[in-house]
């Protein structure tokens, strides 16, 4: 299997986000850029959830029945 492609960032943050990271790490025996983008992807997906979310509950107070459009449904995540 062919390793994902990957870019190099430098990031400043936090003593205590830095922590908090590398407490992650060491509990899930991996490395501190591991833990980060999987938090990352954690956070993105809760985003996601969350836009689909508001969406639904929008949809339940108008009451319209009308269906999602693809792109209202994916909002700023359809590309």
């Amino acid at each position: 299997m062919a390793p994902a492609a990957t870019m190099t960032h430098r990031l400043t943050m936090p003593k205590k986000m830095s922590a908090l990271i590398a407490r992650k790490a060491k509990n899930e025996n991996t490395t501190l850029s591991q833990a980060f983008v999987k938090m990352m992807e954690d956070a993105i997906e809760y985003a996601e959830e969350g836009h689909i979310w508001e969406l639904a509950l929008e949809r339940k107070r108008t009451n319209t029945g009308e269906y999602l459009t693809h792109e209202e449904f994916w909002g700023p995540f359809a590309k």
